[in-house]
């Protein structure tokens, strides 16, 4: 039911669906704590998103990498960068690997919006842990190019061929940048 309202954007009608199952004596798994967290992170309703997080963790319930990515989702859609890599610092923290999904999303985000460091950073961090696809290759390359660190994006091309990926030529670092 908390799935429904998700899915409608009634974030209240799940908060008391959720709260109500608490009253009759049933415990919240990981799966309806994914449903809230979705219907808050949906209906822009981080702080509680950020709570019901925090809810689970308080009970000994382990969020994974989806709990996390749906409010990471919600912030990069709001174009609040900062906001999701602070989610996406925080799940690292806790031992959640960064799954193919969000480090995508992150990587389009730091790519359009220009910012270099922190994309060369996430692809650094996580290439050990994940496959990378066309998309989070090109995306190095671009970075790595524009940051001046040829042997780097070389290196990431080289990969590219490796891996039998497509080349994505038309991405652009700062693509959603003022032009000035």
């Amino acid at each position: 039911m908390i799935n429904a309202y998700a899915t409608a954007r009634l974030h209240d009608e799940a908060e008391i669906v959720f709260q109500e199952m608490q009253s009759h004596g049933q415990v919240p798994d990981s799966t309806t704590y994914l449903a809230l967290i979705r219907s808050y992170s949906e209906s822009r309703c981080y702080s509680k998103a950020e709570k019901a997080i925090q809810m689970m963790l308080t009970s000994g319930i382990t969020p994974s990498c989806p709990h996390f990515s749906h409010l990471i989702f919600a912030f990069l859609k709001a174009d609040q960068i900062d906001e999701a890599q602070r989610i996406c610092s925080q799940m690292q923290e806790i031992g959640v690997a960064v799954d193919l999904a969000c480090c995508r999303a992150m990587m389009r985000a730091y790519l359009e919006h220009g910012r270099v460091d922190e994309g060369i950073s996430l692809f650094e961090t996580t290439r050990g842990s994940l496959k990378p696809d066309s998309f989070i290759l090109s995306a190095a390359f671009h970075l790595y190019e524009h940051s001046g660190s040829e042997p780097e994006a070389g290196d990431v091309l080289e990969a590219i061929g490796l891996h039998g990926a497509s080349f994505l030529r038309s991405l652009k670092v700062g693509s959603k940048l003022e032009p000035t």
